[in-house]
């Protein structure tokens, strides 16, 4: 996570609960093993239009 040090500060400050600390990276988690997989229906939209678009 890039954001690390942002999220536990933003933690330590109290700006963020326990809870949210721990969506954030249970998030993160599965968005790079969709991103691992290619399992990630955004990427993949942008990846199929790229793929129509240049057969034209």
């Amino acid at each position: 996570m890039s954001d690390e040090r942002e999220i536990k500060e933003a933690l330590d400050e109290g700006i963020i609960d326990k809870e949210e600390y721990d969506l954030a990276y249970k998030t993160t988690d599965e968005l790079l093993l969709e991103l691992k997989n290619k399992t990630n229906k955004f990427v993949n939209r942008g990846l199929n239009d790229y793929l129509k678009f240049r057969k034209n």
